[in-house]
């Protein structure tokens, strides 16, 4: 009994000491930029040429929408660039930003903005741990169907402006139109140092929809240009949401009738697209 016992030992042993020797080292040495985004983040609100603390008046209204590209959309733009990042859960870091180790240092993203909608904020959320300079900078350039990019940039964030430490900043004052069938809407992240000292975390947009610019003539004879619903009815009826209430000539839109369920219905579906099943 002893004799089959003392190899189970043995085995039981082995197995321990091999879990042992796999279980990480949560003493491992972090990247700067990781051990400073413990720190928390600061946020800054760039708008009249100046820094602020706050956000202006009206910031987070439900007067526009946010998208926001994360860190593993950003990728290098040669082939020669290496990178990393600040994940590591077996270490417990939890904290997921990217930078360049060496090569070209650039990283690359397109944003996902819908077409017509205007671009009135940018932002980056980034870590700088690098006192001496140069600073990292993050450049946003709208570019045509062929992939050529107007310049200067429409907005640019130099990361040693605020110091170091991990920063969130919010640039303000943009009027940029999205137009996704001519142009598309690069953001270059360019990185002065490749030791582990300047990373990003995510680049994001707030974009307000529009509607489009009215015709020079009006489509309805009761809804003329100097009525301030003019543009709105107009959009409708490009969108092919409404053909009036009355073909003509001259066309209506009867637009003091009152709305009728049936009405509502028409408008409502066409306007979301309702209703694709299974697709």
């Amino acid at each position: 009994m002893v004799k089959r016992l003392v190899p189970l030992v043995a085995l039981l042993f082995a197995l321990a000491s091999g879990a042992r020797a796999q279980t990480p080292d949560v003493g491992k040495a972090l990247s700067p930029v990781a051990l400073a985004a413990r720190k928390g983040i600061q946020k800054h609100y760039v708008y009249g040429g100046a820094d602020h603390p706050t956000p202006p008046p009206g910031f987070g209204l439900l007067d526009g929408t946010w998208s926001r590209l994360g860190a593993t959309e950003l990728d290098p733009d040669g082939s020669g660039t290496t990178f990393t990042s600040t994940w590591a859960p077996e270490f417990a870091e939890f904290t997921y930003q990217r930078y360049v180790t060496g090569g070209y240092p650039h990283l690359i993203g397109f944003a996902h903005v819908p077409g017509g909608a205007l671009i009135d904020i940018a932002g980056i959320t980034y870590c700088e741990t690098n006192a001496s300079g140069p600073f990292g900078k993050a450049s946003w350039y709208l570019c045509d169907d062929k992939g050529s990019c107007a310049t200067p940039p429409f907005a640019t964030v130099d990361f040693g402006a605020w110091g170091t430490g991990c920063q969130e900043i919010f640039v303000f004052d943009l009027t940029e139109t999205m137009n996704n069938y001519q142009s598309e809407l690069l953001v270059d992240v360019t990185f002065a140092h490749t030791d582990g000292t300047e990373s990003v975390a995510s680049i994001n947009f707030r974009h307000k929809l529009q509607i489009s610019p009215p015709p020079p003539s009006p489509t309805f004879s009761d809804v003329p240009v100097d009525d301030t619903a003019f543009p709105f009815v107009e959009a409708l009826v490009k969108a092919g949401i409404t053909v009036g209430c009355d073909a003509g000539p001259p066309a209506r839109y009867c637009p003091d009738d009152p709305l009728t369920r049936r009405q509502m219905a028409v408008f409502i579906s066409k306007a979301l697209g309702l209703d694709w099943t299974g697709y």
